[in-house]
């Protein structure tokens, strides 16, 4: 546990993490007697390492301090949150079309990022005044721009825009409403030249709110 992280409060959760990946992977080998603790790097190695990286996601909110070493360093390289100001540098969206409030997590081809809905929202004035609920399409929108704001970030695609191209699949599964927090994730699963395709949802307290197959095609302003 203290390979690569040293701070004390965290012992217990991450002992627990350990023991959790340490029992999955003594199942699927039926040897349970060869989880020495000496064999926890090549069983850290053995996991999925975006199951691992899901994991620490949780950890990393609470700003946990991490020491990687040397044979761990690529497997612990979680990023740091981007804040609004990184946020906006990357998409050219603003008030009101600005749907994303902070990135939590990001990869080369994944990212996860928040967006607090609030009853200051414009868009419940008109739907709806007396049952705000926030537009099905303004969930897209959001996941659209949370998948924006990896492919905009890039060196090479800096300056560039972000259309829609298509949506497909999509399903609506809860609603949106005031108070709640929208935790979008991205994962693109294609790319085609200025082409790219995305599997999108947005969850709610855990719970699915919407998904869908989106495309989009990057383009100069």
């Amino acid at each position: 546990v203290y390979h690569c992280f040293y701070t004390p409060m965290y012992h217990q959760t991450l002992s627990t993490i350990i023991a959790t990946i340490a029992i999955t992977t003594a199942t699927k080998d039926n040897t349970p007697e060869n989880m020495a603790i000496n064999k926890l790097p090549s069983l850290i190695f053995s996991t999925s390492k975006d199951a691992i990286r899901k994991i620490l996601a949780n950890i990393h909110k609470t700003k946990l301090s991490v020491i990687p070493s040397k044979m761990s360093i690529s497997i612990w390289n979680i990023p740091a949150m981007i804040d609004i100001t990184k946020i906006r540098e990357a998409l050219p969206h603003r008030y009101p079309m600005l749907l994303v409030d902070r990135v939590l997590e990001v990869s080369e081809d994944e990212i996860t990022a928040i967006k607090n809905v609030t009853i200051n929202e414009p868009f419940f004035n008109g739907h709806f005044p007396e049952y705000p609920v926030m537009p099905g399409v303004l969930i897209m929108e959001a996941l659209a721009q949370t998948a924006g704001v990896l492919e905009l970030s890039k060196e090479e695609n800096q300056g560039k825009l972000v259309f829609y191209a298509g949506m497909d699949k999509v399903r609506f599964k809860k609603q949106v409403v005031p108070g709640d927090q929208l935790v979008m994730t991205a994962k693109f699963v294609k790319r085609r030249g200025t082409i790219a395709v995305v599997e999108a949802k947005a969850e709610v307290d855990g719970q699915l709110a919407a998904s869908g197959t989106l495309t989009f095609a990057l383009g100069k302003n």
